[in-house]
């Protein structure tokens, strides 16, 4: 759909797609319910789930369902630590981060817009 909104969210990069794909899938999943609960078209859906596979972080099960493989769940547990850090450290966030330069001089670190 065109101009559809995702409930505020910005736009999201690649791994912020696998990792909520990954989420849903921890305890088993199916297709639409994936595409629903992740935001997805159907077109987003075929494309990353590809390569989720590909990867190795998400398998289909026997009776065809999605699961995040130990793998997946290693990178979500990386992914996850990774925004953490960049959360505590304010590179994701809104507001400037100012850095101490020694010798009592500050830098203004201000995050892309």
């Amino acid at each position: 759909m065109v101009g559809r909104k995702n409930n505020g969210e910005k736009n999201r990069s690649r791994l912020d797609i696998y990792a909520k794909a990954l989420e849903l899938a921890m305890y088993e999943t199916n297709k639409t319910s994936l595409m629903r609960n992740g935001n997805m078209s159907f077109h987003q859906l075929k494309q990353h789930l590809s390569d989720l596979i590909k990867y190795e972080l998400i398998e289909v099960t026997s009776d065809g369902k999605l699961k995040t493989t130990e793998r997946g769940i290693g990178f979500l547990k990386s992914y996850r630590e990774t925004k953490s850090y960049l959360q505590s450290i304010n590179i994701l966030g809104n507001q400037p981060h100012i850095v101490a330069n020694g010798n009592n001089k500050h830098t203004i670190l201000r995050p892309y817009s």
